[in-house]
Parts: C-alpha cells; structure tokens; sequence
C-alpha cells in the first residue's frame, strides 16, 4: 500500500514479520525492510517506531527526520547506515514484559525524481511477544527441586545409619549383658 504518491511507480514496499516471540532479558530485532525505486539520501529518510500503547495511540521509541536521531527508549537501537540499504529494522535490548505488544514502524521518503516532489510513505505493524516461561526459570526449579530432593535424601541416609549403629550398640549390650 503506498500513501501520498505523485509518480505511479514511485512506491515504497515494504516487509516485517507479523510476530517475534522473545524471554525477558534477551535482546530482540524488529524487523522492518523497505524497498524504493529512486535514489534517496538520508536526508530524504524519516523513520517513526512507537509501541501501542492504545487504539492509535503510540508511545514514541525512535524518530530519525533525516539529520537527527531521537531514541525515547532506553536499549532501543536503530541502524541508521543500514537505512541506505532499505533496513529501518530496530534492536530492544534486554526486553521486559512490559515490551510485549504491537510496534508500528512508518517509513517516509522524500526525494525529487522526474521534476516532481514524490513523499511516500509506509507503515508496517509487528507484535513482540514476551514468553513468560524462559528456560532460566524452568532450569531454577529444576535447582529447586534437586536441592529438596538431596536435602531430603540425606536426611533418610542419617537417619537410617543412626538406626542401624543404635540396633548394633543394643545387640552388644545383650550378649555382654
């Protein structure tokens, strides 16, 4: 779908991945990649990421206007080279559960081909989500567990040797006796 176009052929496509599925703590990728048939500088490039936060209602992570780089969130990184190559793609360091959610990537070039000022412009929506369940929690009850189990173990082991050491003191004690 291409928005504001003067030229017909003068479209900007563009490519994410419906879903990215990440544990608390890793670093994510959000996928975003566009394609445009003129030739663009920076400076022709605005790029928006903002994670829904309500019905069309965004909370801004990163804005690029072509000279300038705004980042609101902490650990979110752009690659504005990559940008020249058609990747507007952002990295979520150490996501949290609250990073789960849609994400909206909008992508707008401007760029004079043919005599004519051509803005398109392209928005593409992806959903993090965060599994609750990573393996560092699984792997911590298994810990739990076995700690339990040899705690428990030991216990019987004391207890049957105390036994078996009190039944051979008490035999003695009979046949001396």
């Amino acid at each position: 779908m291409c928005l504001g176009i003067t030229l017909a052929d003068g479209c900007l496509h563009g490519y994410a991945k419906d879903s990215v599925e990440a544990s608390a703590g890793q670093n994510v990728l959000l996928h975003f990649g566009f394609y445009f048939k003129y030739n663009y500088t920076l400076d022709n490039i605005y790029i928006y990421w903002g994670k829904e936060i309500g019905e069309d209602l965004y909370e801004v992570l990163v804005v690029f206007d072509g000279r300038d780089l705004r980042i609101s969130r902490q650990g979110a990184l752009p690659s504005v080279v990559g940008l020249m190559s058609g990747n507007a793609s952002l990295l979520l360091n150490n996501v949290t559960n609250s990073d789960a959610g849609p994400y909206l990537c909008d992508v707008t070039v401007t760029t004079a081909e043919i005599g004519k000022k051509t803005i398109v412009n392209r928005k593409l929506k992806t959903h993090l989500d965060i599994i609750y369940a990573n393996t560092y929690k699984r792997g911590f009850y298994g810990v739990i567990f076995s700690v339990v189990f040899l705690m428990v173990g030991s216990v019987v082991l004391t207890m049957a040797v105390f036994y078996i050491r009190s039944r051979q003191a008490r035999e003695q004690m009979q046949s001396l006796g």
